[in-house]
This record gives C-alpha cells, sequence and structure tokens, in this order.
C-alpha cells in the first residue's frame, strides 16, 4: 500500500515486526529504576496523546526504524495536565503546532514487556481528540514520518492494539459531534 505521503507499508501488510510485544529503548531507560514497584519488577508511567482528526482521516506517525504505525504520545512531565503534554507531544513529534482539542477519550492501562532488565511497564495512557488548525508548521521529531490515512487504515494498520482503540474511540466521539 503507497500512502499520500509516498510512504510504502509493503513491509507491514507482509508480516512486518511492527506488532512486537515490547520495545527497546535507543538511549537508556528514560524512566530510571527508582519506582516503588521496581522491585517488583513494575515499571508505572503516565503519558498522553492525540487522535488527529479531519473529515475522513486521522493522523498517523511512521517510524521505519521500528517499522511501526503510531499514534503521536508522550510522557506526561512533572506539573503539566494530561491536556497540555497531549498537545505539547503531537506538536513535537508531527510537526502540527496549532491544534484544537475536541474532546477527551479518556483514559486506559497498558501493560507490556519491556526488552531489559525483566520489567513489566505499565503506562497509564489519556487520549485527546483534536483537530489540526492549518498544516505542519514544524519539523516534527526526526524518526517520525507525519502521514494522513483513512479512520479504517489506520485501525487496521496501527501496529499496537491499544492505539487501535484510541481510533475507534475518537470515531465514536466525532460521529457524535457531527449532526
Amino acid at each position: 500500500m503507497r500512502l499520500s505521503s509516498g510512504v510504502t507499508l509493503a513491509a507491514r501488510e507482509s508480516g512486518g515486526t511492527g506488532r512486537r510485544a515490547g520495545f527497546r529503548f535507543l538511549w537508556g531507560n528514560p524512566w530510571g529504576f527508582d519506582s516503588p514497584l521496581s522491585h517488583m519488577g513494575i515499571k508505572r508511567y503516565e503519558a498522553a496523546g492525540g487522535v488527529v482528526a479531519s473529515d475522513d482521516e486521522v493522523l498517523v506517525l511512521f517510524r521505519p526504524s521500528r517499522d511501526e504505525i503510531r499514534l503521536p504520545k508522550g510522557h506526561i512531565d512533572p506539573g503539566e495536565s494530561a491536556e497540555q503534554a497531549a498537545l505539547r507531544e503531537v506538536a513535537e513529534e508531527s510537526g502540527y503546532e496549532r491544534l484544537e482539542v475536541l474532546a477527551d477519550l479518556g483514559e486506559q492501562t497498558v501493560r507490556f514487556p519491556a526488552l531489559y532488565g525483566g520489567l513489566t511497564i505499565v503506562r497509564i495512557e489519556r487520549y485527546f481528540l483534536m483537530r489540526a488548525l492549518d498544516g505542519r508548521t514544524g519539523y516534527g521529531e526526526w524518526e517520525f514520518q507525519p502521514t494522513w490515512m483513512s479512520w479504517d487504515d489506520a485501525e487496521h494498520h496501527l501496529s499496537y492494539e491499544p492505539e487501535r482503540e484510541w481510533v475507534r474511540r475518537a470515531r465514536v466521539t466525532l460521529d457524535r459531534r457531527v449532526p
């Protein structure tokens, strides 16, 4: 499948490695091992992100180095609200800096094995339905290629089930908003 941005999804469609159970850190462990749960082999953190929608498309991030298609999200910094973190992370990763939050899509807990130290990662995620107020005004992070996909394609091609669930929630929420 060739996307409008020129990205080819042949590796994903032919059974690429995008649906891995965990992930590795390229720059070391960003959370340290000082969590109260780390002695039990559990690392917990909170993240926020956005489902950026247009009428019939969703913004996704293609990450060739990991053969992944993801939604933008990241850690909630100390003193930052989930909504502030989601807006910041979407802008940083995608280059879309002028965003409007349309709805809070809720929270879900995601558990997965880390590829180091035998830890289990527990991530509390909060996502927001957003729309871009104009085109890309920033560069975004180098490892991501922002791409617009149809709702169906996004749900099919996202690498991880929790992110497919966010797309389903966003689609239902957006459908309820349209008279």
